[in-house]
């Protein structure tokens, strides 16, 4: 049970989306994710987040630099096993860019969802795309944020 993920954004923001060297530029937190080579698509290293614990909520995290008045269009392949949730059903992987004021504080989070017409790819790799709004002329930071629903246990691969 797994969910393995490979990020892009717009204009390479990202460092090392693809996971080719390991964790670097990424804060993977503690217990529930790591980076595993020949896991991603097209075998390639990948994000993968593992739980057998309900009450385990963490997330991969990667600051990036968003400019002020300009929306950011991102992507990532994601693929999941044997996910669950008590409380809910459906897509419970997802890739998100949430962002603050000059200030620190949290100001909005877009989120993406998976490509409804794309076909299956490989070993059950579905692609998920989002957007941003224009950022605020007091933007002061942006991240980029790989989760699994709260509450979720099993294995998902990005």
């Amino acid at each position: 049970m797994q969910v393995v993920m490979s990020v892009l954004l717009a204009a390479g923001l990202v460092v090392n989306g693809g996971f080719e060297d390991g964790s670097k530029g990424w804060s993977l937190g503690s217990k529930v994710n790591r980076v595993e080579a020949g896991v991603g698509l097209g075998r390639t290293a990948g994000l993968v987040w593992e739980s057998n614990d309900p009450g385990v909520y963490q997330f991969a995290t990667q600051p990036v630099s968003l400019e002020p008045g300009y929306a950011y269009a991102f992507s990532g392949w994601v693929k999941a096993e044997n996910v669950k949730n008590a409380s809910r059903n459906g897509t419970l992987s997802n890739l998100s860019i949430e962002w603050r004021n000059d200030k620190g504080r949290f100001l909005a989070m877009a989120g993406s969802h998976a490509v409804v017409d794309n076909q299956e790819q490989e070993e059950g790799w579905v692609k998920f795309v989002g957007q941003t709004p224009v950022m605020p002329s007091d933007l002061g930071g942006a991240t980029v944020v790989c989760s699994t629903l709260r509450g979720s246990v099993g294995q998902s691969e990005r």
